[in-house]
Order: structure tokens, then C-alpha cells, then sequence
């Protein structure tokens, strides 16, 4: 990708954001998905296990960033302009919730959003779109209560720093203790 011209990437796009909506299918397909943890997000290579969200993430940066520049003008006066991209990340993220996985959803909704808004979108247009977005969100966050506990967590995971908020706290620690070049390597 380093070396294929910019112009190249973004006329690909288009066919890039259904590769990447066929990942998100890829681990539904009896035996070459992994089900871990009560989630089928990994499909099986032979010698390891691949998440295909990590993969569809780069590629819907892509696909919406080549969207905005194809579309710059739409982007401020057309509900369209806002709207099929939209439909597109709508399908990943409904296919990442089925796995599930919620955090995944989560930020490609709001990179989505995000490249939409600095692309010029109607302010207007964008905040009708994102209420929706993060009411929905939201509402499916409190559905599932590990969800919510993930959350709250998160708020303040020194509450629980051995279980619910292990990660953020040592990644903080980590952070902390490290500064700006870290300590090495197992340190």
C-alpha cells in the first residue's frame, strides 16, 4: 500500500469496503471461524487465528476517507452525501454486533462519524445522525450488562483494578511508569 499511488487506493475503495463487509462474514462460515470466549470474531489460518475486524478497520478508514474526497461536495447540502456511507458502516457495524463486539462497533461508528464531519458535512445533517448513532449505542450497551459493566469500568477502573478494570490500569501504570521511552522490554 505504501508504494500504490493515493489516486489507485481511492478507486479501489469501493470494491475495499465489500472486502471488508466479507471479512466480517468470513467467521460464520463453519470451520473456518474460531468461536473464543463466547465470540466468533477470528478465522482460522492453520497456524493462527486472525480477527477480521483488525483488517476492516483499516479498511473502512479507507473506503470512508476516499468516500469524502470523491463526495466533498455532496457532503454539505445532500442527506445522501451523509447517508450511503453511512449504509455501509451501519452493515459492518451491524455484522461486528453479531459476533459480538461491541467496542469494535463503537469506534468504527465514531471514526466514521468523525471523517464525516471533517470532510464538511452539514452540521445539521450531522448532529441528527449522531444522536441517532450514540442513542443507539447506548441502548444496546445497557441491553447486555457486561456491557454497561465494561463502561463503568472504564469510568473509574481503579474500583476494580484485578477485574473489570485490569487492562486500563496497567495500561496506565505502564504509561506512568514508563514515561515518554518506557522501561524495556518485560520491565
Amino acid at each position: 500500500l505504501y508504494q500504490m499511488p493515493l489516486e489507485r487506493i481511492e478507486r479501489a475503495s469501493i470494491w475495499l469496503i465489500w472486502g471488508a463487509l466479507a471479512l466480517l462474514i468470513l467467521p460464520w462460515i463453519p470451520g473456518l471461524g474460531v468461536r473464543l470466549n463466547g465470540a466468533l470474531r477470528w478465522i482460522r489460518l492453520g497456524f493462527t487465528n486472525f480477527q477480521v475486524v483488525e483488517a476492516t478497520k483499516l479498511l473502512m478508514i479507507i473506503y470512508m476517507a476516499g468516500y469524502c474526497v470523491r463526495q466533498r461536495n455532496q457532503l454539505p447540502v445532500q442527506w445522501r452525501g451523509i447517508l450511503k456511507p453511512l449504509g455501509m458502516t451501519s452493515l459492518a457495524v451491524l455484522l461486528l454486533l453479531s459476533q459480538p463486539d461491541f467496542g469494535s462497533a463503537t469506534l468504527i461508528l465514531a471514526v466514521s462519524l468523525g471523517l464525516l464531519w471533517l470532510a464538511g458535512a452539514r452540521a445539521s445533517y450531522f448532529s441528527i445522525i449522531a444522536i441517532i448513532g450514540i442513542t443507539a449505542m447506548a441502548g444496546i450497551a445497557v441491553l447486555e450488562p457486561y456491557r454497561l459493566q465494561r463502561f463503568v469500568g472504564f469510568l473509574d477502573p481503579w474500583a476494580d483494578p484485578y477485574k473489570s478494570g485490569f487492562q486500563l490500569t496497567q495500561a496506565l501504570i505502564a504509561v506512568g511508569r514508563g514515561e515518554w521511552f518506557g522501561v524495556g522490554l518485560g520491565d
